[in-house]
């Protein structure tokens, strides 16, 4: 999987569509930062991993609707 890691994520997405051990790629990629941008938000680290965690969970069961994951990492990636 050292291969797909370097796939845009979009089709990191697509293809986790099939295959949902994919999504794991997205969620280790962008966890760590989800969960700083959090911290700085509720300014408690225990309370900032359960929303991030919690995200994850709703946007891996929705991850059939592009735009509910590709919102989140195009503001990831203009921080």
């Amino acid at each position: 999987m050292l291969e797909e890691k370097n796939l845009p994520d979009e089709e990191i997405l697509r293809i986790s569509l099939k295959d949902p051990s994919y999504f794991a790629i997205l969620v280790d990629k962008y966890q760590t930062p989800f969960i700083r941008k959090a911290i700085g938000i509720v300014r408690n680290k225990d309370e900032a991993e359960d929303i991030v965690q919690e995200i994850t969970s709703v946007r891996q069961l929705q991850r059939e609707s592009f735009c509910f994951f590709s919102i989140p990492i195009q503001f990831l990636k203009a921080m």
